[in-house]
Protein backbone atom coordinates (compact mmCIF):
# COMPACT_ATOMS: atom_id res chain seq x y z
CA UNK A 1 0.00 0.00 0.00
CA UNK A 2 1.62 3.26 -1.05
CA UNK A 3 0.60 6.84 -1.66
CA UNK A 4 3.00 9.59 -2.81
CA UNK A 5 5.99 7.26 -2.39
CA UNK A 6 5.57 6.58 1.36
CA UNK A 7 4.70 2.99 2.19
CA UNK A 8 1.90 2.11 4.57
CA UNK A 9 2.78 -0.95 6.56
CA UNK A 10 1.45 -3.18 9.32
CA UNK A 11 3.85 -5.24 11.41
CA UNK A 12 3.20 -7.46 14.43
CA UNK A 13 6.02 -7.96 16.93
CA UNK A 14 4.80 -11.20 18.49
CA UNK A 15 7.42 -11.51 21.30
CA UNK A 16 6.57 -7.97 22.50
CA UNK A 17 2.84 -8.41 21.75
CA UNK A 18 2.93 -5.14 19.84
CA UNK A 19 1.37 -3.85 16.60
CA UNK A 20 3.15 -1.26 14.45
CA UNK A 21 1.11 0.72 11.90
CA UNK A 22 2.78 3.10 9.47
CA UNK A 23 0.52 5.64 7.75
CA UNK A 24 1.37 6.98 4.28
CA UNK A 25 1.81 10.66 3.37
CA UNK A 26 -1.80 11.24 2.37
CA UNK A 27 -4.31 8.88 3.93
CA UNK A 28 -7.14 8.43 1.46
CA UNK A 29 -10.31 6.39 1.89
CA UNK A 30 -8.85 3.48 -0.11
CA UNK A 31 -5.56 3.68 1.75
CA UNK A 32 -7.12 3.51 5.20
CA UNK A 33 -9.53 0.77 4.10
CA UNK A 34 -6.51 -1.33 3.08
CA UNK A 35 -4.76 -0.42 6.31
CA UNK A 36 -7.76 -1.61 8.35
CA UNK A 37 -7.73 -4.93 6.50
CA UNK A 38 -4.01 -5.31 7.28
CA UNK A 39 -4.61 -4.51 10.94
CA UNK A 40 -7.30 -7.19 11.18
CA UNK A 41 -4.91 -9.70 9.65
CA UNK A 42 -1.99 -8.91 11.98
CA UNK A 43 -4.01 -8.54 15.21
CA UNK A 44 -4.97 -12.19 14.89
CA UNK A 45 -1.31 -13.01 15.65
CA UNK A 46 -1.36 -11.10 18.96
CA UNK A 47 -2.82 -11.72 22.41
CA UNK A 48 -5.38 -9.46 24.10
CA UNK A 49 -3.57 -6.70 25.98
CA UNK A 50 -1.35 -5.85 23.00
CA UNK A 51 0.11 -2.38 22.46
CA UNK A 52 -0.20 -0.30 19.30
CA UNK A 53 2.28 2.16 17.81
CA UNK A 54 0.80 4.29 15.01
CA UNK A 55 3.54 6.04 13.03
CA UNK A 56 1.91 9.11 11.48
CA UNK A 57 5.16 11.08 11.21
CA UNK A 58 5.06 10.96 7.38
CA UNK A 59 1.34 11.62 7.11
CA UNK A 60 0.44 15.13 5.92
CA UNK A 61 -3.34 14.90 5.64
CA UNK A 62 -6.36 12.68 6.29
CA UNK A 63 -8.98 13.03 3.56
CA UNK A 64 -12.30 13.93 5.13
CA UNK A 65 -13.92 10.91 3.48
CA UNK A 66 -11.34 8.69 5.21
CA UNK A 67 -12.06 9.86 8.78
CA UNK A 68 -14.90 7.32 9.33
CA UNK A 69 -12.40 4.54 8.50
CA UNK A 70 -9.98 6.01 11.03
CA UNK A 71 -12.77 5.73 13.61
CA UNK A 72 -13.38 2.12 12.52
CA UNK A 73 -9.68 1.39 13.13
CA UNK A 74 -10.00 2.87 16.63
CA UNK A 75 -13.09 0.80 17.45
CA UNK A 76 -11.55 -2.39 16.04
CA UNK A 77 -8.42 -1.99 18.17
CA UNK A 78 -10.49 -1.43 21.32
CA UNK A 79 -12.70 -4.46 20.64
CA UNK A 80 -9.66 -6.62 19.95
CA UNK A 81 -8.11 -5.92 23.35
CA UNK A 82 -5.58 -3.13 22.75
CA UNK A 83 -4.06 -2.03 26.07
CA UNK A 84 -2.29 1.13 24.88
CA UNK A 85 -2.08 3.22 21.71
CA UNK A 86 0.83 5.56 21.03
CA UNK A 87 0.83 7.90 18.04
CA UNK A 88 4.04 9.23 16.55
CA UNK A 89 3.13 12.54 14.93
CA UNK A 90 4.43 16.06 14.37
CA UNK A 91 2.37 18.11 16.81
CA UNK A 92 2.62 21.16 14.53
CA UNK A 93 1.10 19.27 11.58
CA UNK A 94 -2.33 19.40 9.96
CA UNK A 95 -2.81 15.72 10.80
CA UNK A 96 -2.32 16.37 14.52
CA UNK A 97 -4.93 19.15 14.41
CA UNK A 98 -7.32 16.82 12.55
CA UNK A 99 -6.87 14.14 15.23
CA UNK A 100 -7.44 16.57 18.09
CA UNK A 101 -10.54 18.02 16.40
CA UNK A 102 -11.93 14.52 15.80
CA UNK A 103 -11.39 13.55 19.45
CA UNK A 104 -13.23 16.69 20.58
CA UNK A 105 -16.32 15.72 18.55
CA UNK A 106 -16.65 12.04 19.37
CA UNK A 107 -16.23 9.69 22.30
CA UNK A 108 -12.88 8.03 21.81
CA UNK A 109 -9.88 6.58 23.57
CA UNK A 110 -7.02 8.94 24.37
CA UNK A 111 -3.71 7.85 22.84
CA UNK A 112 -0.31 9.06 23.97
CA UNK A 113 1.32 11.43 21.45
CA UNK A 114 5.09 11.34 20.98
CA UNK A 115 7.53 12.75 18.41
CA UNK A 116 9.64 9.70 17.51
CA UNK A 117 9.41 5.92 17.24
CA UNK A 118 12.28 5.63 19.73
CA UNK A 119 10.24 7.58 22.28
CA UNK A 120 7.22 5.31 21.67
CA UNK A 121 9.24 2.14 22.25
CA UNK A 122 10.90 3.64 25.33
CA UNK A 123 7.50 4.37 26.89
CA UNK A 124 6.21 0.87 26.19
CA UNK A 125 9.37 -0.75 27.55
CA UNK A 126 9.14 1.05 30.90
CA UNK A 127 8.49 -1.17 33.90
CA UNK A 128 6.07 1.38 35.40
CA UNK A 129 3.69 2.64 32.75
CA UNK A 130 0.02 3.46 32.58
CA UNK A 131 -2.11 0.36 32.34
CA UNK A 132 -5.08 0.30 29.99
CA UNK A 133 -6.62 2.66 27.51
CA UNK A 134 -8.19 5.88 28.71
CA UNK A 135 -11.52 6.96 27.27
CA UNK A 136 -12.80 10.45 26.59
CA UNK A 137 -16.50 10.03 27.39
CA UNK A 138 -17.51 13.72 27.19
CA UNK A 139 -20.10 15.08 29.61
CA UNK A 140 -20.42 11.97 31.79
CA UNK A 141 -21.46 13.04 35.30
CA UNK A 142 -19.86 11.44 38.33
CA UNK A 143 -20.71 11.75 42.04
CA UNK A 144 -17.82 12.10 44.50
CA UNK A 145 -18.36 11.19 48.18
CA UNK A 146 -15.88 12.50 50.74
CA UNK A 147 -16.94 11.74 54.32
CA UNK A 148 -20.35 13.44 54.62
CA UNK A 149 -19.83 15.65 51.57
CA UNK A 150 -21.15 14.84 48.11
CA UNK A 151 -20.43 16.83 44.97
CA UNK A 152 -20.70 16.25 41.23
CA UNK A 153 -18.17 16.53 38.46
CA UNK A 154 -17.57 15.34 34.92
CA UNK A 155 -15.53 12.20 34.34
CA UNK A 156 -12.79 12.44 31.72
CA UNK A 157 -9.89 10.20 30.81
CA UNK A 158 -11.66 7.18 32.31
CA UNK A 159 -9.87 3.85 32.41
CA UNK A 160 -10.35 0.62 34.31
CA UNK A 161 -7.83 1.84 36.90
CA UNK A 162 -8.81 5.49 37.45
CA UNK A 163 -10.14 8.71 36.00
CA UNK A 164 -9.81 12.48 35.95
CA UNK A 165 -12.71 14.55 37.30
CA UNK A 166 -13.59 18.08 36.26
CA UNK A 167 -15.29 20.20 38.91
CA UNK A 168 -16.48 23.81 39.01
CA UNK A 169 -14.69 24.75 42.19
CA UNK A 170 -14.24 21.76 44.51
CA UNK A 171 -10.72 20.37 44.93
CA UNK A 172 -9.33 17.73 47.27
CA UNK A 173 -5.77 17.29 48.58
CA UNK A 174 -3.58 14.58 47.10
CA UNK A 175 -4.05 11.44 49.17
CA UNK A 176 -7.73 12.11 49.94
CA UNK A 177 -9.83 8.93 50.14
CA UNK A 178 -13.17 9.14 48.32
CA UNK A 179 -15.90 6.98 46.86
CA UNK A 180 -17.17 7.69 43.38
CA UNK A 181 -20.40 6.72 41.65
CA UNK A 182 -20.00 6.45 37.90
CA UNK A 183 -23.06 5.60 35.74
CA UNK A 184 -22.29 3.91 32.44
CA UNK A 185 -24.42 2.26 29.81
CA UNK A 186 -24.24 -1.51 29.45
CA UNK A 187 -25.10 -3.52 26.36
CA UNK A 188 -27.07 -6.07 28.37
CA UNK A 189 -28.17 -4.34 31.58
CA UNK A 190 -29.15 -0.78 30.77
CA UNK A 191 -27.25 1.70 32.96
CA UNK A 192 -24.87 0.36 35.60
CA UNK A 193 -23.77 2.56 38.52
CA UNK A 194 -20.24 1.68 39.55
CA UNK A 195 -19.36 2.54 43.17
CA UNK A 196 -15.60 2.56 43.57
CA UNK A 197 -13.21 3.50 46.37
CA UNK A 198 -10.46 5.80 45.10
CA UNK A 199 -7.61 8.02 46.18
CA UNK A 200 -6.67 11.43 44.78
CA UNK A 201 -3.27 11.18 43.06
CA UNK A 202 -3.00 14.36 40.99
CA UNK A 203 -4.37 17.90 40.83
CA UNK A 204 -4.81 19.96 37.68
CA UNK A 205 -6.54 23.21 36.79
CA UNK A 206 -10.27 22.61 37.13
CA UNK A 207 -10.15 19.22 38.78
CA UNK A 208 -8.23 16.21 40.06
CA UNK A 209 -7.38 12.62 39.15
CA UNK A 210 -8.01 9.46 41.16
CA UNK A 211 -6.76 5.90 41.15
CA UNK A 212 -9.28 3.18 41.90
CA UNK A 213 -8.64 1.03 44.98
CA UNK A 214 -9.33 -2.68 45.41
CA UNK A 215 -11.09 -2.77 42.07
CA UNK A 216 -10.29 -5.75 39.91
CA UNK A 217 -11.59 -9.05 38.65
CA UNK A 218 -15.17 -9.22 37.38
CA UNK A 219 -16.04 -5.61 38.27
CA UNK A 220 -13.02 -4.24 36.44
CA UNK A 221 -13.83 -6.30 33.35
CA UNK A 222 -17.46 -5.14 33.50
CA UNK A 223 -16.34 -1.50 33.69
CA UNK A 224 -14.11 -1.97 30.65
CA UNK A 225 -16.98 -3.55 28.71
CA UNK A 226 -19.18 -0.54 29.55
CA UNK A 227 -16.48 1.90 28.44
CA UNK A 228 -16.20 0.10 25.10
CA UNK A 229 -19.99 0.07 24.72
CA UNK A 230 -20.20 3.81 25.48
CA UNK A 231 -17.56 4.40 22.83
CA UNK A 232 -19.27 2.40 20.12
CA UNK A 233 -22.78 3.59 20.86
CA UNK A 234 -21.72 7.02 19.65
CA UNK A 235 -20.38 5.94 16.26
Amino acid sequence: MTVNGILSNIRADIPKNRLYCTFSEKSTLDELTSLLAGIKDRVSDLKPGFDVVEDMSHCHLFQLAALPILRSIMYYLVNSGAQEVIRVVDQQSTVFRQLINLSARIRSYKPIYVKTMAEADELLNQEHRRQGLRFNLQNTWIAVHKDTQVFNGKAVDVSASGCAILTDSKTLPIGSQVRIKLPLKSESSGTLAFEIAATVVRLFEGGFAVNFLEFDGVAKKELMNCLIYELQENQ
